[in-house]
């Protein structure tokens, strides 16, 4: 049996602290999103493929995920990964019922 040690670089200790207190794992500032702020992840080009997080949390998830997914130039398919992870209560199960006239 091995009695190998993990060992974590200082850096990466700083980065996991970061992220247990709430703050951007890069420079440290406050962050309510995920693992880094707006300027962060735009440095990084996440806003070049994606909505900044700040962008997503101010979405009205009772609009249709067309209407939002035309308004952030994104898919349908990204629009769903994001109403699962920040608005779970707005996702219809199952089809609508036919109405009868």
């Amino acid at each position: 049996m091995s009695t190998r040690k993990t060992i974590m670089s200082p850096q990466r200790r700083l980065q996991l602290r970061y992220r247990a207190e709430g703050r951007c794992e890069k420079c440290g500032a406050p962050n309510v999103e995920r693992n880094y702020c707006d300027a962060c992840a735009t440095k990084c080009g996440t806003k070049k493929r994606h909505p900044l997080p700040s962008e997503w949390s101010a979405v009205d998830w009772s609009m249709q995920s067309r209407d939002i997914a035309e308004r952030f130039g994104v898919s349908l398919k990204c629009v769903s990964i994001q109403r699962q992870l920040r608005a779970p209560h707005t996702i219809r199960r199952g089809r609508p019922a036919k109405r009868t006239q």
